[in-house]
């Protein structure tokens, strides 16, 4: 009787790849208010959902101007792969209420 045969290396799955191990990118956290550049233009997260994204495209930062378009979460990714994200803008302190 024959049976299967016996694994003995870990699977390509598991991240080696003939006898290698491939770097594997950190997995990022759509969020909403998040910025990507993507070349010469802008990609704000405006509202996420569990199967969409809408985003608004600018070409400044800002993003006060700009036209707002849907995409699904698979599309969004496919969109910015290669795109930077850009850092969170700092949270300000909020003035010291001074007694009368």
């Amino acid at each position: 009787m024959m049976g299967w045969p016996q694994a003995t290396q870990p699977s390509a799955c598991a991240g080696h790849i003939a006898g290698t191990t491939a770097l594997m990118a950190k997995p990022l956290k759509l969020q909403q208010g998040q910025v990507w550049r993507l070349g010469d233009q802008f990609l704000r997260i405006t509202r996420l959902e569990r199967l969409a994204v809408e985003y608004k495209a600018s070409a400044g930062q800002a993003g006060k101007e700009g036209k707002v378009q849907q995409a699904t979460k698979k599309g969004f990714c496919r969109l910015i792969k290669g795109a930077v994200l850009l850092p969170a803008a700092p949270m300000r302190e909020p003035n010291p209420v001074r007694p009368e």
